[in-house]
């Protein structure tokens, strides 16, 4: 393109100083300059002022004690969470998930990453109804007492609706040569959205490990343009949160002053992978695909307490 620096900037040295520059040179935001040196970190905001959130939600609680020695509570919640910035522990905006535009963040509203649309907790206790003072007590001898009596079961379900996917970007790099690098507007290219990408989780899950979402819905950008793909894509989530966690405990009185407690516990009982988000790098030979789980296996530990 005609440079309009010309015979203004006279550095031999730069490529300012000839009769041609490129498109991408004028397209920034500062285009006298060759580079820069950002005096803060761009996830901080251009101005400090710029960032939103909107937290809508319907909370219901449940909860039931018995005197037969079971105890219920639950807790439900129906939300909606909009942001155009989420935690630095989330990701957005930070080092590894910069805006698209880094000159300013107004396209990037989007469900957060951290929104979930459904949660459920549900906890329980009951204490077996064995042993004395219990409703099966018969003169239990303290031999059988010891073996029999004091025994809990608690366990808490967890259920929840997946987080939206988000962390789009392309490969190679299709943002022409205004990257941040160069003190351009491009942090992180997004691809454009074609069409809805998401695929249905009732498939088998091995076929959602190799083709989680459409690779055929998104398209690369034109040189020197944003991709019209959203920060997060608002009907596409990935794997939910299923998770049961039980404990088994046994109290034994030795005397009125001294009592042991041995608990069982099992994390994860079901061994219930959640996997993690696929890779969301158009382009890449593994788009779509998931490498990963995001939880932990199966966790069983002991403990034995003495309460004195």
């Amino acid at each position: 393109m005609p440079n309009p620096f010309f015979g203004i900037i006279t550095d031999p040295t730069s490529a300012l100083s000839r009769e041609q520059v490129q498109l991408g040179q004028l397209l920034k935001q500062n285009p006298q300059f060759t580079s820069r040196v950002a005096s803060i970190p761009p996830w901080q905001g251009p101005t400090g002022n710029e960032f939103q959130s909107n937290f809508e939600s319907l909370q219901v609680g449940f909860k039931k004690a018995s005197a037969a020695g079971l105890t219920l509570q639950a807790a439900y919640t129906l939300s909606k969470f909009l942001t155009n910035v989420d935690s630095y522990e989330a990701g957005f905006p930070g080092p590894n998930t910069p805006p698209q535009n880094n000159v300013t963040i107004e396209g990037e509203k989007s469900l957060s990453s951290e929104d979930t649309s459904h949660r459920l907790v549900t906890g329980w206790l009951y204490e077996l109804p064995f042993g004395r003072g219990q409703r099966f007590d018969a003169g239990m001898p303290p031999v059988a007492d010891k073996i029999l009596g004091g025994w809990e079961v608690s366990g808490i379900l967890t259920l929840s609706s997946g987080l939206p996917l988000g962390d789009l970007g392309v490969t190679p790099d299709r943002s022409g040569s205004y990257t941040d690098a160069s003190g351009g507007f491009v942090a992180r290219l997004r691809p454009d959205l074609l069409r809805e990408p998401c695929l249905s989780h009732s498939r088998p899950r091995g076929e959602r490990l190799l083709r989680y979402i459409d690779e055929n819905a998104f398209g690369f950008t034109e040189p020197f343009k944003f991709g019209s793909a959203p920060r997060t894509l608002p009907r596409c989530r990935g794997d939910g949160w299923k998770n049961f966690d039980v404990s088994i405990t046994k109290n034994i009185v030795i005397r009125e002053s001294i009592r042991t407690e041995f608990r069982a516990e099992f994390f994860n009982l079901f061994n219930r992978p959640q996997l993690k988000h696929p890779n969301m790098i158009v382009g890449s030979g593994s788009f779509g695909q998931i490498t990963a789980q995001e939880n932990q296996p199966r966790i069983i530990q002991f403990a034995l307490r003495v309460h004195f």
